[in-house]
């Protein structure tokens, strides 16, 4: 069975606020995005095909960094006061219901969703410290914990299969790189030697496709449980440079 793929490339850019502010819906929803400009979350409105992007979500605090969801049903966002995690979903006429997520730990810096976004990873750089979210959107709850301070060099990229039970770490140093399998009941495991992993994700089938940004390779994991065999997808000499982002198709 062929397998497509697709690389997403994106820039970093200084997180903002979500400044509250009202706006109405009207018909359909279809989901959210987050608009790279202001950095404000926003419904899409109207059916796929003929939508339009409507004014931002009124979620009555300031967010110092939001993430949606794949399926853009809902949003995780780290509150620009109380540092804590805070769960967005759909309100009426505008708004959006905004509950903390019960358990997970403050200051997150990086905050990643599984491929259907079921379960999401949460980082935090200063603790070293990683949580799985479970039960998203409806019922988030951390469902696993761990310290990651023992691996060598500084976390680039991770990503979390969508039955939440594998787990995809890359590091790296000034030298080298190494991309990590966490597993339930086991400790990290080293599957391979990298470079400078930008970017890491999961298919809903439990394959994994990784950017080495170092390397100018992208690299597709099958069976990431096994692990399978590493095939790689492109290189420099196909016109690869400094990949940045990785996803697979529906």
């Amino acid at each position: 069975m062929h397998k497509r793929f697709c690389l997403i490339a994106f820039s970093a850019a200084a997180v903002s606020t979500i400044a509250a502010q009202t706006g109405a819906m009207a018909g359909p929803q279809s989901g959210y995005l987050v608009d790279p400009a202001s950095r404000v979350v926003r419904p899409i409105q109207g059916l796929l095909g003929g939508a339009t992007i409507g004014p931002p979500v009124d979620t009555r605090m300031a967010f110092s960094g939001v993430v949606v969801s794949p399926r853009g049903d809902y949003a995780l966002g780290v509150g620009a006061e109380d540092r804590k995690l805070w769960l967005v979903q759909p309100g009426q006429a505008g708004a959006g219901m905004v509950t903390e997520v019960p358990g997970a730990m403050p200051s997150a810096d990086s905050i990643v969703p599984s491929a259907a976004g079921s379960h999401a990873l949460v980082f935090s750089a200063g603790s070293n410290q990683l949580q799985i979210l479970a039960g998203l959107p409806s019922s988030p709850v951390v469902v696993r914990e761990m310290n990651i301070g023992l691996l060598p060099g500084s976390p680039t990229a991770m990503s979390v299969s969508e039955d939440g039970n594998i787990i995809l770490v890359a590091t790296s140093d000034q030298n080298t790189g190494f991309l990590y399998r966490f597993a339930p009941q086991e400790d990290a495991r080293l599957l391979s030697a990298v470079s400078r992993v930008s970017a890491i994700a999961f298919s809903s089938r439990g394959d994994a496709v990784f950017a080495d940004a170092g390397a100018n390779t992208v690299v597709l994991i099958q069976s990431v449980a096994a692990p399978g065999a590493f095939i790689p997808l492109a290189r420099g000499q196909d016109g690869v440079d400094s990949p940045v982002g990785v996803a697979f198709s529906v």
